[in-house]
């Protein structure tokens, strides 16, 4: 029960993160000139209707923390530890911090293509989303807490899409 309300204090702390980031760097980068657009999945949001958007919504609150939460911290974070022997429940240490690094940093490229070209306004919000996947993994020592929390993140973001219009 302590690991589930510490994934809904994770779950407020990195919407509103992410969400601050997002507009932090989209405010900065004005300041040099530099005009960082929204996701363009926001836009595909937008343009499905009926079966597509129900697949789309599947796929964004079910699948996707499932299995990027199985790969990047299940294995991308987590692997290290099965050879160097890291006590991974309890203190973040220094090698964990740095395959959370690594492994943030491949998971916001992972979400960057001809769907969604970089840079946009949301890269930064990626990478402080993923470091804190880790953290909480790192913390309970569950993978089930991650893909809750990605859950409960994916949920959020899609309800203000569909609130606010993207």
């Amino acid at each position: 029960m302590c690991n589930f309300k510490t994934t809904l204090k994770y779950a407020v702390a990195t919407f509103a993160g992410a969400l601050i980031l997002c507009a932090a760097t989209k405010y900065i980068a004005s300041w040099f000139g530099v005009e960082l657009h929204d996701q363009n999945t926001l836009e595909l949001l937008k343009s499905f209707h009926g079966r597509k958007l129900a697949m789309l919504v599947a796929y964004a609150v079910i699948g996707a923390p499932v299995v990027e939460e199985l790969f990047f911290r299940g294995l991308l974070f987590r692997l290290p530890s099965w050879f160097v022997g890291w006590k991974f429940h309890g203190k973040f240490r220094a090698a964990p911090a740095v395959f959370a690094v690594l492994s943030s940093i491949v998971f916001v490229a992972v979400h960057y293509g001809k769907v969604n070209p970089f840079p946009d306004n949301a890269f930064i919000g990626l990478f402080y989303f993923a470091l804190i996947q880790c953290r909480l993994y790192a913390k309970t020592g569950l993978i089930v807490y991650p893909i809750l929390n990605h859950f409960l993140f994916n949920c959020a973001n899609l309800a203000c899409a569909m609130a606010f219009g993207g």
